[in-house]
């Protein structure tokens, strides 16, 4: 019963999606086709490179509730930038607070920076997907390590993405992650439809799943919205109800992402 209503609310929110969108995309000429690609809102990452010689800033703040927790990360930042033509380097910076809805514990500063790598493998060709490697590891200070916050160590993640329409994106993700906290390794699979309305507005639909994380399995379903808000500037709301976890389960997130291109002409 809850699945159906959730299944119902969610394709309610998504015909609002496509409203609101369509109305912000109308006046926009073709030639203002400028949308360009970020690894947020949604849980998948997207298997596009930075363009070189541009520097990427994605940045967001997220609220998560759970049943016996509440969290906001205040914000987390993503920096971007090609090494070349296939390979890209990203640093994340997080910062997470957390308390307790049942104990009613004081709140809890967890910070971790993650580096990692992007490398394209192969370009779309036909049925056959673009597919570009992700891997990293985060490193966590002894301070969250005494707090037993959430630890993550290294990761390594398949992204995948095929055009089904020239409007049309199917992208899909599949990995694994070492969680260094529960000291165990999990799996994830993603797969992601992105719909573009307009040069300027999208909207995505996303099915997300973590398997042995915690004390039960994990499996989102996420709306998002991104919006472009000037050529190298973007907005993104997004949020996500876990299936598996009922109503209380839930996240909504804001964010800003900039292109800086570090010469003229990019």
């Amino acid at each position: 019963m809850w699945l159906m209503l959730s299944i119902a609310k969610f394709r309610l929110a998504f015909a609002c999606f496509l409203a609101a969108s369509a109305a912000l995309g109308q006046g926009v000429q073709p030639s203002e086709n400028i949308h360009f690609s970020v690894d947020r809102p949604g849980i998948s990452d997207y298997p596009t490179i930075v363009p070189k010689g541009n520097i990427q800033l994605e940045s967001g703040i997220e609220y998560l509730q759970s049943d016996n927790h509440r969290s906001i990360l205040l914000p987390t930042i993503t920096l971007r930038s090609a090494v070349s033509r296939k390979l890209e380097f990203r640093l994340t910076n997080r910062i997470l607070r957390i308390d307790s809805v049942v104990n009613n514990q004081e709140d809890k500063f967890y910070y971790n920076v993650a580096l990692d790598l992007k490398y394209a493998l192969f370009q779309e060709k036909g049925i056959l997907p673009a597919t570009t490697l992700l891997a990293g590891y985060t490193f966590t200070p002894p301070a969250s390590i005494r707090l037993h916050g959430p630890i993550w160590g290294s990761y390594a993640l398949l992204l995948m993405e095929n055009n089904l329409h020239d409007k049309v994106l199917f992208n899909y993700n599949g990995g694994v992650i070492w969680n260094g906290y529960e000291g165990n390794l999990a799996t994830m699979y993603s797969f992601c439809f992105e719909v573009e309305l307009s040069t300027r507005a999208a909207v995505f639909i996303e099915q997300a799943s973590f398997f042995n994380i915690r004390e039960q399995d994990n499996y989102w379903l996420v709306l998002g919205y991104t919006h472009l808000a000037s050529r190298h500037s973007q907005i993104d709301f997004s949020c996500a109800v876990d299936i598996n976890g009922g109503p209380t389960d839930y996240f909504v997130a804001v964010g800003y992402s900039k292109r800086i291109p570090l010469r003229k002409g990019n």
